[in-house]
């Protein structure tokens, strides 16, 4: 299994894999209908809020935990 690489924050899997998303490619899935989380560093919150909400007007902080937010497409 590859390491965790540190420049990536999205992550897209299923148990025991890591698979990493570009930025693009999870913009492409966000206004969809597939329930998507995405976990990020709370320093990021400003970047992401502000793409997101430009993009779809959907930003929806579901949890914080240490120095990560959980955001999610769906309500």
């Amino acid at each position: 299994m590859p390491a965790e690489r540190p420049d990536q924050e999205m992550h897209l899997g299923a148990p025991r894999s890591r698979v990493f998303i570009e930025e693009e490619d999870i913009l492409q899935e966000w206004g969809g209908s597939t329930n998507i989380f995405m976990i990020i560093e709370q320093s990021r919150i400003p970047y992401w809020r502000k793409l997101l909400t430009e993009r779809f007007h959907i930003y929806h902080q579901v949890e914080v935990c240490g120095n990560h937010v959980i955001l999610s497409n769906q309500m």
